[in-house]
């Protein structure tokens, strides 16, 4: 049940059923992951056919005894094998549920990359003791991702307004199952505030308070943060999910391995403890960059994705400055500031040798003459071209005030000239 199907043929198998497999993937009962179409154990409850209530079976026992063991020892890591013998069930059975179970993280703290060795375990986590069975954690997942738009759904107003803004990434939003397991690892106050300077409203919560006898537990402030955020509408939750994970990682370094892999798989990535869409920008420019363009760079993505479009323009427009001015002091070529955007640019890379370098590597290539110059003047005309594309959209969009109208294509065109310029500038290996 868990090794999944191929996605695009089942999608073809079942072309008239593309509304409801879209749905299914929306509301995260089910999800494509290396073009196969894998159920979520969130969705494992609602079915009714033999191998899923078999498998539920086994999935509850597991539970039930994880359960017990976290209040013995908490996260003391649990061997599988051990697990199998008081769930009084095959350890290939245990291996088979707890790799479904895997992708709700609440429960768990901790796991073995293979589930079926002799020495593999798993961790459970306070949370656990939340929900008295596995199907009702599923069913409070489940509640997290029903007030999501379908996937062609337009917001009230768009259309009106004409507005050129996409729909906020609804791949973030499915973070928050694992920015919500490192948030319970904090201290009971340490989650008020972490969660608090992301953006909950600790005064729906100010009733909860930790005391020796009949105080809240974790558990229940958890229980609240979670109320608040499924009620949150998409923007809300995009941006209490972005400052939650980068606070997180601030007080937290350590975490960034555990959410990395994860973020990851939903199109995210950290550079320099922040958050960014890997849609947006390219963070395999930055191993070569000037330290003073990487933060620029970095702000740009970062102000692009928290919609900040003019202040985006600003920092690429930024970045090309740093870089240029590092070039114009390297080969004592003046005064940058006395040139236009546009002159520097092409200056800078002229003292580069950009073109000259690129030359060489194409001869080395095997390139015939023939091709290489009308290839080098286009590819001079393109860098020069996005020099000016830039110059202009700093004068008229690049606006930290957000006062100019602003095209949200423009300003991520803008941020991709920078990387191919400030790119350009660097001295990397032939």
């Amino acid at each position: 049940m868990g090794g999944g199907v191929p996605a695009l043929k089942f999608r073809s198998d079942n072309h008239s059923e593309l509304k409801a497999l879209n749905s299914l993937e929306d509301f995260g009962l089910i999800k494509r992951e290396n073009d196969l179409y894998r159920l979520q154990s969130s969705a494992l409850p609602l079915l009714d056919a033999e191998p899923a209530l078999r498998v539920m079976s086994d999935i509850e026992r597991v539970y039930g005894v994880l359960q017990a063991r976290y209040r013995q020892t908490q996260q003391t890591h649990v061997l599988v094998i051990s697990l199998a013998a008081e769930a009084q069930l095959t350890v290939p059975e245990v291996a088979a549920a707890l790799q479904l179970m895997l992708d709700t993280t609440l429960w768990h703290a901790g796991h073995s990359g293979d589930l079926l060795r002799a020495d593999s375990f798993v961790s459970p986590a306070e949370a656990i003791l939340d929900h008295a069975s596995f199907a009702a954690m599923a069913k409070e997942v489940r509640t997290w991702n029903s007030n999501r738009q379908p996937r062609h759904a337009l917001r009230v107003g768009d259309e009106a307004a004409g507005q050129d803004e996409p729909r906020p990434s609804d791949n973030l939003r499915r973070a928050w199952p694992a920015a919500r397991a490192c948030l319970q690892e904090f201290s009971f106050y340490e989650i008020k505030e972490v969660a608090g300077l992301a953006g909950f409203d600790v005064t729906t919560a100010a009733h909860l308070v930790q005391r020796p006898q009949k105080g809240a537990s974790k558990g229940e402030l958890m229980s609240a943060i979670d109320e608040q955020v499924g009620q949150m509408d998409a923007v809300g939750q995009k941006r209490f999910l972005t400052f939650l994970i980068e606070e997180i990682l601030r007080r937290r370094p350590e975490a960034e391995e555990k959410l990395a892999e994860y973020l990851s798989r939903l199109g995210w990535s950290f550079v320099s403890g922040t958050l960014i869409p890997t849609a947006e920008f390219d963070i395999g420019i930055l191993s070569d960059t000037p330290s003073e363009a990487h933060r620029d760079l970095v702000k740009a993505a970062q102000r692009m994705r928290d919609g900040d479009l003019g202040g985006a323009i600003s920092a690429a427009c930024g970045a090309v400055d740093a870089a240029t001015s590092k070039v114009y002091e390297e080969f004592d070529l003046g005064d940058p500031t006395k040139a236009s955007f546009q002159e520097r640019c092409k200056k800078a890379a002229m003292a580069k040798g950009v073109l000259t370098k690129l030359d060489h590597q194409l001869e080395g290539l095997g390139w015939r003459d023939a091709d290489v110059m009308p290839f080098k003047r286009n590819l001079e005309g393109a860098l020069n071209q996005g020099a000016y594309v830039m110059q202009t959209l700093r004068s008229r969009m690049g606006d930290v005030h957000g006062t100019k109208p602003i095209l949200r294509t423009l300003a991520f065109d803008c941020l991709r000239w920078s990387e191919l310029i400030v790119g350009s500038l660097v001295n990397r290996p032939d």
